[in-house]
């Protein structure tokens, strides 16, 4: 019996093969995304397709609850080496769940590594922004780690204030394990370079 193949490629450059029928994403790694089409009723309007794309699944280190930021906002720190928009072993994000800010990784050795940890394929939703490129307090540390997370696309700022004054920093580290403190976000978003690189430490 022949087999239909599907071969898909990502921004990374990975290519993915699907054979038929195409199977759909775990529902379990797919918390803080919508569904992939917004069903209406029979007389309404055509049904409403959002655009697929790569994105980060981390396990959070507090409470196991995956959370999710699309690979290409965060500037693609796992993919392809030429690919890479930020040269990083970490990002750190905050749990939808817990609220706990952390730091993950895909490198094996690098801070909040987990084997657990993947790229998949999920619907767009939110705007995810970096808020922050977090220091230590350890002088001449090389390692500041990208504070990224995705509000909901119609999130004022102040509701974005208010929500991030629950958020808990008590294990954010940097990737030499130094405490990170709570840091001055920015709602607006800070810029991702258009080059390989971290910005420079003051």
């Amino acid at each position: 019996m022949r087999r239909s193949f599907k071969i898909l490629s990502d921004e990374s450059g990975h290519v993915i093969v699907l054979t038929a029928p195409y199977p759909s994403r775990s529902k379990t790694a797919s918390e803080q995304t919508a569904r992939a089409a917004t069903l209406t009723g029979a007389n309404s309007s055509p049904v409403a397709v959002q655009s697929i794309a790569q994105h980060c699944c981390f396990y959070c280190n507090s409470c196991g609850s995956p959370n999710m930021l699309p690979h290409s906002k965060i500037g693609l720190p796992f993919g392809e080496q030429s690919a890479r928009r930020i040269d990083v072993r970490s990002v750190a994000t905050v749990c939808g769940s817990c609220k706990h800010v952390d730091c993950y990784s895909m490198f094996r050795g690098g801070r909040g590594y987990d084997t657990r940890h993947r790229l998949i394929q999920a619907p767009l939703v939110g705007n995810t922004i970096c808020l922050a490129w977090l220091q230590c307090g350890i002088k001449g540390c090389p390692h500041p780690v990208p504070l990224f997370t995705t509000f909901d696309s119609d999130m004022s700022e102040d509701e974005m204030k208010r929500l991030s004054a629950t958020w808990v920093w008590d294990e954010v580290t940097c990737a030499l394990n130094h405490r990170i403190q709570p840091a001055t976000l920015n709602f607006s978003g800070v810029a991702i370079p258009a080059a390989r690189q971290a910005p420079a430490l003051r």
